[in-house]
């Protein structure tokens, strides 16, 4: 609602509008009386009829308190409907997320246009984060053309075609960063903004979206995600997406021609966004499965390792008893 709209309502309801028209009636019955205007007398009351009985102290009274009553009448309406424009607009405020790559990127965001998939040849240029609400959130699905990102000495991470996803409560409260299977999620004071957009890190490789630059930890034989952000620098455009709309979104088959096996060691190809599962289909609970938000704590090697460090310890736990073991079959077998 524009402040000429705002004005003109003001004005309405200040000379007599709708809202008034109880105040109205009742002062035109004059007071207390029935629908029809009659007035109720004590029984056995002498009434004296006048032709033009003068203005009652009930109406003048009535008269006083709609004249004062207008103006509140008005800032209370005008406050209202401004409350609600707000609340109605609230989500369009919460832009494109800055996506800040590592250095060692050779795979940023870019546009479906080009990505082979039916109906994608007259998308347009990228970088474009393609957006959708829905239950409370705004989500920005982001899409790259592979993901190089090997696993450790399995080397089994690697699929062509990549798609991410960050979502924002429509309030703008908080956050939640997918991150390899799972997510992040995180308060908007947790948040890094550039010219009012919230930032999105990316890691190498992998692409999985984290709240501040640093190298994450991951349980061994997985490689660390390294998202130091000082690789190429993207300001996607927006564009609205819906289970249906445009026609690709229908596309219900893998965004690449990766698929899993022995050899070679990949994952398969992404589906589309409208196909992942609660992602798409329930993004609150989305949000609930994703762990609480670590901050700054974790964006150095080691910071936060414990499970790894939990892991290593009780694999070389194993390899002291198995060596014991062995000591004393060994021991046994002299003596014997």
């Amino acid at each position: 609602m524009t402040a000429d709209d705002l004005a003109l309502l003001a004005h309405r309801l200040y000379r007599r509008s709708y809202l008034h028209d109880p105040f109205r009636s009742w002062s035109r019955r004059g007071g207390s009386g029935d629908r029809g205007g009659h007035r109720y007398h004590a029984p056995g009351a002498h009434v004296a009829h006048q032709g033009l009985a003068g203005p009652s102290a009930t109406k003048q009274n009535t008269k006083r308190l709609r004249r004062a009553i207008r103006p509140l009448t008005a800032v209370l309406t005008i406050a209202a409907v401004a409350c609600c424009s707000a609340v109605s607009s609230a989500v369009a405020d919460i832009p494109p997320p800055v996506l800040a790559h590592s250095a060692d990127e050779r795979d940023p965001a870019g546009s479906v246009a080009g990505s082979g998939v039916p109906g994608t040849t007259g998308a347009g240029a990228g970088p474009v984060a393609y957006r959708r609400e829905a239950a409370g959130w705004v989500q920005y699905w982001i899409w790259l053309p592979d993901n190089r990102q090997d696993r450790g000495i399995l080397r089994s991470g690697r699929h062509a075609g990549d798609w991410e996803l960050v979502q924002y409560r429509a309030d703008g409260s908080e956050a939640v960063y997918a991150q390899h299977s799972g997510a992040e999620r995180c308060a908007s004071r947790d948040l890094e903004r550039r010219g009012g957009r919230p930032v999105v890190y990316l890691a190498n490789g992998s692409h999985a979206a984290y709240f501040h630059a640093g190298t994450r930890d991951r349980m061994w034989p997985d490689p660390n995600d390294e998202a130091d952000g000082r690789g190429p620098v993207q300001r996607p455009r927006a564009e609205a997406v819906s289970a249906s709309s445009p026609g690709w979104m229908r596309y219900s088959g893998r965004w690449g021609g990766a698929r899993a096996g022995w050899f070679p060691p990949e994952q398969s190809s992404p589906r589309g966004p409208a196909f992942q599962g609660v992602r798409w289909d329930d993004p609150e609970a989305f949000a609930r499965s994703a762990r609480p938000c670590t901050g700054r704590r974790c964006v150095a090697v080691g910071a936060c390792d414990g499970p790894e460090t939990a892991l290593g310890a009780g694999f070389a736990a194993l390899l002291v008893l198995a060596g014991f073991a062995a000591w004393r079959r060994r021991r046994r077998t002299a003596a014997g």
